[in-house]
């Protein structure tokens, strides 16, 4: 399922640098042209759905991940800064999770590309993972480190779209002896204020 979702975005990308070239092409409220795009500058709110695995030596478990995310952006000229928090719950293909949860605080810096914006993403967060081995729900939780990266295309001066790639990490999960590693690439979807 991930590497389903790795190619659709792969394949997003450049479907998004063609339109954007292509004279006349035009969405319902704004035709495509980087220069009609004004700045990244304001807050935003939105949706993401997430596909990876978290490996948790020596398994390897696919998750899901629904995310609702907001920030703010600050758009500098050529550069963006900005700040964002994000929160999901995740679940699993095998049902080895009963259910878990992650909450990110993200600082986010791209480059203003017109009506794409290239970005790299860091910060930290918050794990927190529900087992049932049959005696009752067991819960094992940590801070991790967030990295990752990213873009987004501006659909219109309110709409935006774009993929993510993060890992969050933690080297002795809980205090188990084991480090979590997880690894996700998202599309999410946002409305600019």
């Amino acid at each position: 399922m991930s590497r389903a979702l790795l190619a659709a975005a792969a394949a997003f990308l450049p479907l998004c640098a063609v339109a954007e070239e292509a004279p006349g092409l035009a969405f319902p409220s704004a035709t495509l042209s980087t220069q009609s795009y004004g700045d990244w500058t304001g807050a935003y709110a939105g949706l993401g759905v997430a596909f990876g695995q978290i490996d948790d030596d020596p398994d390897d478990t696919d998750v899901r991940v629904i995310t609702l995310h907001g920030g703010y952006l600050q758009d500098l000229g050529n550069f963006v800064l900005g700040a964002e928090i994000e929160t999901g719950r995740l679940t699993d293909d095998e049902d080895i999770l009963e259910q878990g949860r992650v909450t990110r605080i993200k600082g986010v810096a791209g480059y203003d590309a017109g009506r794409f914006m290239p970005y790299v993403t860091a910060g930290v967060g918050y794990m927190a993972l529900d087992f049932d081995p049959g005696i009752g729900t067991v819960t094992f939780e940590d801070n991790v480190r967030v990295l990752g990266l990213g873009t987004t295309f501006a659909a219109t001066d309110q709409m935006r779209v774009g993929v993510e790639y993060l890992q969050d990490y933690a080297g002795d999960f809980d205090n188990l002896g084991t480090e979590i590693d997880m690894r996700t690439l998202s599309v999410r979807g946002s409305f600019a204020f």
